[in-house]
């Protein structure tokens, strides 16, 4: 396989399958203000609708939770299946199809910020912005 095809992402989902159960203890972001800061920078309304890509063990979605309120709804996927059970098991509550696997992944596993524009702008989203930085990827677009 190519460096960038299946193998590569293969290997990536059994990466992070490995490191799910030590995953929230040993490695996740523990600073609360910080991810408190990453949430407030997408100015998440109460009754949005949010898709949390790369959920994890769900270390966000509580944040995310406060944000949308009861209303809201939040849609998480990532490609580790071991990082969505330890995910499901901490009962997140809400109106939310949380937590499904996505079963393939193929190239680079976060586009550019050109590919996410044009991909988010033909499916007829406005107001896109993407806020990428060392330790965060976030983006937030509306439909009109």
């Amino acid at each position: 396989m190519d460096a960038i095809g299946k193998g590569d992402d293969q290997m990536t989902q059994s990466y992070f399958d490995a490191k799910a159960d030590i995953w929230d203890a040993e490695i996740a972001e523990k600073d609360q203000a910080k991810l408190e800061n990453m949430a407030n920078r997408l100015d998440i309304k109460p009754g949005d609708t949010v898709l949390d890509v790369g959920s994890g063990t769900g270390i966000f979605v509580p944040f995310l939770l406060s944000k949308i309120g009861i209303k809201g709804k939040l849609l998480c996927v990532d490609s580790s299946e071991e990082m969505l059970e330890k995910a499901r098991k901490k009962n997140f509550n809400g109106n939310n199809e949380i937590h499904q696997q996505v079963p393939e992944l193929s190239g680079d596993l976060i586009p550019d910020e050109r590919d996410v524009l044009q991909l988010l702008s033909s499916v007829g989203f406005k107001k896109i912005n993407v806020y990428e930085e060392t330790s965060s990827y976030l983006v937030k677009a509306e439909k009109q």
